[in-house]
Parts: structure tokens; C-alpha cells; sequence
């Protein structure tokens, strides 16, 4: 039952012996390589290595696995070692879960069941969690989901951070955007991007450098102009700006720290004589 398409010398396809009682037990795979260390090796039922080089289905050693319908379709010392998982290429590679998958790159792993990586390079998927690609990412929270970037971790539930550098979305249903160093650490709070930002509170939003929604419910974007003192929220439900160039209400050159259209027109009627 399992099979061996192609790929290296030095080849182990398991016996296919049987142990338990009659009409069922445990499939059990023998390494007949002529180095235990060599070769393509396939163990358990269904199991299928396609090509390359010195890559295992349904076994990570030499201890028997049950990993049924484990494919590796190729590259080199790559492992399929849960059932139904699969590592599509690349190098050193694991998908060491229940209808795991690794689609190429290096040195991945998928640890959970269904757990999906696209590629880059030592990152981790645990449980329903996908990592796209990049370097050195960790999506371990249930459903979460990490899109690329470089050492970002989702550890929330059902969490995203779609890219970035050293974000971390740690409450369950938070996102970040991207940027870099920025934390979602509250049920539902979300940093689209910037630096340092921290969405700490329920609800939370924070954006731009080194914004701190630390209240439930704090809407806090800053400019560059207070680096690197953050700017930080003082209370529940605030909404809070820093914008040394002013801040501008229907109007894109702004005259003071809040400048409106409405202004505007009521100081045009005062000038007119009107009430």
C-alpha cells in the first residue's frame, strides 16, 4: 500500500506486516534501507513520497507511525508524519499534524491539525492556523492566521496579523496590520500599522508611533512629532489625536490644532452681518 514514485537511491518502503488479531491491527512499516539514516522511507498505508531526496512519510524516525495517506511530493529531508498531511516541497520541512500542510520553503512546521503553511522559512502553524510565508512566524493560536512578514506572532484565537515585523496579536480576535513592535493584546482590538503602537483596552484602536490604547474602547492615533514619548489614552471611550500640524475637518490645510469647514462658514457669515 505504500508507495515510493521516484526520487534518491537508498529507498525504504515498509513490508506492509500486520500485527494484532485477525482481520485488523496496527500496520507496521520495517526500514529496509541499507542505511537507516538514508533514503526516501515510507511506513504506513497510503503513504506517498513523489521524488527528491532523503524525505519521510508516516514515520520522522525509526519507530513505526500510524500516519495514514501522508504525502511528501518532493525536496529534500522533508516529513509527513501525521495522517493525511502533506509537505509539498522545499526543505526540512513538517507537517507533523492531522491534514497538515506545508506547501515548500525551509525549515517550516505545522504542528496542529490542519495547519497550512505556503512557504518562507521557520515559521510555525499550530491548530486551524495559516501561516502565508516569511521568516521566523508563529501563528499557535487557534485559527490564526499570520500573512508574512518577519518574526510576528499570532497567539489569540482566531486572530490575523497580515504582516510586519515583531507584532503581536495575543487577544483573541485582534489584528494588526502591519508595521513593527505593535500589540493587540484586548478581545477585539486592532493596530492597522505604525511603530510601537499598543491596543491594549476592549475595543481598543491605535495607530501611527507609539499610540497606546490602553482603555476600553480608546480610539488614539498620533503623529511623529512626540517620538519617542507615547501618547496614551487616560480613560475609557476616548477619542484622541496628536497631530502637531493641526487637525483638519473638511479642510486639508488646517490654521490652529482643529480647523473645520463649518468654522469657516460661520465666520463668513459673521463677516456678511448675519446671525
Amino acid at each position: 500500500r505504500p508507495n515510493i514514485i521516484g526520487g534518491s537511491g537508498l529507498n525504504a518502503v515498509s513490508e506492509g506486516v500486520f500485527a494484532g488479531t485477525i482481520g485488523g491491527g496496527a500496520f507496521v512499516g520495517v526500514n529496509n534501507a541499507p542505511f537507516p539514516t538514508d533514503g526516501q522511507r515510507v511506513f504506513d498505508n497510503y503513504c506517498t513520497i513523489g521524488g527528491g531526496a532523503d524525505n519521510h512519510a508516516g514515520s520522522d524516525d525509526d519507530v513505526p507511525t500510524t500516519a495514514t495517506a501522508a504525502t511528501v511530493a518532493g525536496g529534500l529531508t522533508n516529513r509527513a508524519t501525521a495522517d493525511a498531511s502533506t509537505v509539498s516541497g522545499g526543505k526540512n520541512n513538517r507537517a507533523e499534524g492531522v491534514r497538515a500542510t506545508v506547501g515548500g520553503g525551509s525549515n517550516n512546521t505545522a504542528t496542529g491539525e490542519r495547519a497550512t503553511i505556503g512557504g518562507g522559512q521557520s515559521n510555525t502553524a499550530d491548530r486551524y492556523a495559516t501561516v502565508g510565508g516569511g521568516q521566523v512566524n508563529n501563528a499557535t493560536g487557534f485559527s490564526s492566521t499570520i500573512g508574512g512578514g518577519t518574526s510576528n506572532d499570532a497567539t489569540g484565537e482566531y486572530v490575523t496579523v497580515a504582516g510586519g515585523h515583531g507584532n503581536e496579536a495575543t487577544g483573541n480576535l485582534t489584528a494588526i496590520g502591519g508595521g513593527r513592535d505593535n500589540r493587540a493584546t484586548a478581545l477585539l482590538a486592532m493596530v492597522p500599522g505604525g511603530f510601537q503602537c499598543h491596543a491594549t483596552g476592549f475595543v481598543s484602536f491605535a495607530a501611527g508611533y507609539n499610540a497606546r490604547a490602553v482603555h476600553d474602547g480608546a480610539f488614539v492615533w498620533t503623529d511623529t512629532a512626540g517620538i519617542p514619548v507615547p501618547f496614551q489614552s487616560t480613560a475609557d471611550d476616548q477619542f484622541l489625536i496628536r497631530a502637531a500640524g493641526g487637525v483638519g475637518l473638511g479642510r486639508n490645510a488646517p490654521h490652529g490644532a482643529l480647523d473645520t469647514q463649518a468654522a469657516d462658514e460661520k465666520k463668513h457669515v459673521l463677516m456678511l452681518g448675519g446671525a
